[in-house]
């Protein structure tokens, strides 16, 4: 499926919940795998590694930290004019519209991926090949139940719905 970036800068946005794959297709689709990802889930689990402890005993303490690191990375691919993916739950329009804002005031276009939530049964097998993330089940729920599924009038320039099934147009 062509999302344009070959064109023009484009910023892949990734929205839905924890556990929905956003990460693995991110890491696997042949567009966006040499693109640069940025996400605070990876600058988290990068510290965690390197001082050799697990997200969730430091997430608290680092993601005021990572999420700092994390807006400058968005910052600087945007002045660079580089396309990238932005892999983050991004669950409301409100913080979809300032990463919307920021890509149009510098001519990127913006692709929506979101990601349906799979069965719950699937989720729970997903949490648990990254317990080391160590969200409770209670938190992915609330995740769930606080997502705001995005729409086309949020101003994408192409979105796309990927579920187990693959991805379809909007």
């Amino acid at each position: 499926m062509d999302f344009m970036h070959d064109t023009e800068p484009t910023l892949y946005l990734l929205c839905g919940i924890p556990y929905a794959g956003k990460s693995t297709f991110a890491d696997t689709d042949p567009v966006l795998a040499p693109l640069p990802k940025l996400s605070t889930d990876r600058l988290i689990l990068d510290k965690a590694k390197r001082m050799g402890t697990t997200y969730a005993q430091i997430f608290q303490d680092a993601f005021r930290e990572a999420d700092k690191t994390f807006r400058e990375e968005v910052n600087a691919h945007f002045k660079e004019g580089t396309s990238f993916v932005i892999d983050r739950t991004s669950g409301t329009p409100g913080v979809r519209k300032r990463f919307l804002k920021k890509a149009k005031k510098h001519g990127f276009k913006v692709v929506c991926l979101y990601f349906e939530p799979p069965p719950d049964a699937e989720l729970k097998r997903r949490m648990a090949l990254r317990a080391e993330q160590g969200l409770s089940w209670e938190r992915v729920l609330a995740f769930k139940a606080g997502f705001v599924v995005p729409t086309a009038d949020e101003g994408f320039d192409a979105c796309f719905v990927i579920n187990q099934q693959g991805i379809r147009d909007w």
